[in-house]
């Protein structure tokens, strides 16, 4: 097992425990997964009303699209091209 850093789409980087070989979309998928889960307890904490918290979510959606066009997919091409450390610091 080994400790991957993966850039988040909050420009935080979090440190994920997984076996060398994992793909960098499953890694980042494990970011992902961690960030909704911290997202929704925000939420419930705040109790915000439903039309506030549709547009939230729609804000936050559109800033991950953004950040995989501008990180995980250069990444990826950097990666399958042979720029391995340029990879890692994009993820």
């Amino acid at each position: 097992m080994a400790i991957h850093r993966i850039k988040g789409p909050d420009g935080r980087i979090h440190r994920i425990e997984a076996p060398d070989n994992t793909p960098p979309e499953q890694l980042f998928s494990v970011v992902q997964q961690q960030l909704d889960q911290e997202e929704g307890q925000r939420l419930l904490k705040e109790n915000t009303g439903f039309f506030q918290t549709a547009g939230q979510g729609l804000a936050r959606g559109a800033g991950q699209l953004l950040s995989t066009g501008t990180d995980l997919i250069p990444a990826m091409v950097g990666a399958k091209l042979g720029f391995t450390d340029y990879a890692k610091e994009q993820m």
